[in-house]
């Protein structure tokens, strides 16, 4: 199933906490990403090796870009990681956070 891929200014705003961590949401943008179409391989994060780790940063920075690239969004809105929270932020013309 794939997610509505149109996003609107009622969607601005934290999606995943950074309470919770780097990989748990981490795991929860790749599968966001995975609904909007991004094809991702899971990724075991027990005890992970530091290559796996590394492969998982990429992979997370992949799914990020995916979303930037293949879903609508109002003007001067991106899919980024803010103070560890991840979300749909709204900037300025000189790029700071709305």
């Amino acid at each position: 199933m794939v997610m509505n891929m149109n996003y609107t200014l009622d969607d601005i705003g934290c999606h995943f906490d950074g309470a919770y961590g780097f990989a748990h949401n981490g795991l929860r943008l790749l599968m966001m990403a995975g609904a909007h179409g991004f094809d991702w391989t899971p990724i075991e994060l027990d005890n992970p090796s530091d290559d796996a780790y590394e492969e998982f940063i990429e992979e997370v920075n992949d799914a990020e870009t995916f979303l930037n690239e293949h879903t609508t969004r109002p003007d001067n809105t991106h899919w980024s990681w803010e103070d560890g929270d991840f979300g749909l932020w709204q900037y300025d013309e000189e790029g700071e956070l709305l």
